[in-house]
């Protein structure tokens, strides 16, 4: 049970990392600044990785 919840909950950062590149990419077409984009985008995906990963440590002492 613990290897699937950690498998699904490893999809659903991937599924938001891919939103969130989305989102920037199309903020991103109208400034046109792609080294600026690439850094933020880097920056988002690494901040919600980082908070996934502690809600999963979270769950799985209590």
């Amino acid at each position: 049970m613990a290897g699937q919840a950690k498998t699904r909950n490893f999809f659903i950062a991937d599924y938001t990392d891919y939103a969130v590149i989305l989102k920037t990419k199309m903020f991103f077409k109208r400034t046109g600044d792609s080294i600026y984009y690439y850094l933020f985008t880097m920056l988002v995906c690494s901040i919600l990785h980082t908070s996934i990963v502690h809600m999963d440590i979270e769950t799985e002492e209590i």
